[in-house]
């Protein structure tokens, strides 16, 4: 009798022993049919609690190529980002109901590296594929959103910057700030007003994300910010200062 490879990697996924999952992991990435992935997908969910960082994302990553659910390049320009939207819009556009139990798995994981990578994702993908609808893609940067406002509203847990629980805390608020950046609609969520936040954060430094900026003004209406952004430009940290500037350059205000 046939030996059923889903069988032996469920099994394997399932194995008290760290070494045994990252080789069922690999194989996985490495052998399986789409079809045999998408039969293994409850497993690799599953997986989604595993103890181990490494174990728990290698899982994520390989459960994540059978969604097509990738992150876009903020530094792709709009012309090239509606190439991709267009290239991509067969499987792209189908991506969160076709794989709703991940994505909620994902955004409901205890592990704030899952939430933050699939919430981040989950943005991107609203922001490039400008064939969804405007529906969909609003309910994908509520769900991202909700993700990105949990780390937001936390607190700094202290001011020692070499402790842990600092590291930890910067490093979450960090890739919940870079989220909203990729929102399609990152003004709705005042994107703006979190990034002034943490830019001017009084016992913590956040200014590396400020060429971000440019990416959080309502094409809509951009006045308001570009007010903002002009009295940046006076900061005293170069980078905050000159980022301001540039996104000023941006959306076509002469201060810029």
């Amino acid at each position: 009798k046939q030996v059923n490879f889903n069988e032996i990697i469920t099994t394997a996924l399932a194995s008290p022993y760290a070494d045994i999952k990252k080789r069922a992991l690999t194989t996985v990435q490495t052998h399986a049919s789409s079809q045999q992935l998408k039969s293994l997908l409850p497993a690799l969910v599953g997986m989604l609690a595993d103890d181990s960082l490494n174990l728990r994302e290698h899982a994520l990553d390989v459960a994540l190529a059978l969604t097509e659910l990738q992150p876009i390049s903020l530094a792709l320009s709009d012309a090239a980002t509606a190439d991709i939207a267009v290239d991509k819009t067969g499987a792209a556009s189908q991506v969160a109901h076709s794989n709703e139990a991940l994505i909620s798995a994902a955004l409901a994981s205890p592990y704030p590296d899952i939430q933050l990578k699939v919430a981040q994702l989950l943005s991107s993908h609203s922001r490039q594929c400008i064939a969804e609808s405007q529906i969909v893609r609003a309910e994908h940067d509520k769900r991202a959103y909700a993700v990105f406002a949990h780390y937001l509203n936390q607190a700094i847990p202290t001011a020692d910057k070499n402790s842990e629980d600092y590291k930890q805390w910067h490093q979450h608020v960090t890739q919940a700030l870079k989220g909203l950046a990729l929102l399609s609609a990152p003004s709705t969520y005042d994107a703006l007003g979190w990034y002034a936040k943490y830019l001017h954060h009084p016992d913590a430094h956040f200014q590396a994300l400020a060429p971000n900026l440019m990416w959080l003004i309502a094409k809509e209406n951009p006045t308001e910010a570009c007010e903002t952004l002009a009295q940046w430009q006076q900061d005293e940290r170069a980078l905050i200062s000159q980022s301001a500037s540039l996104a000023l350059a941006v959306w076509g205000d002469t201060r810029g």
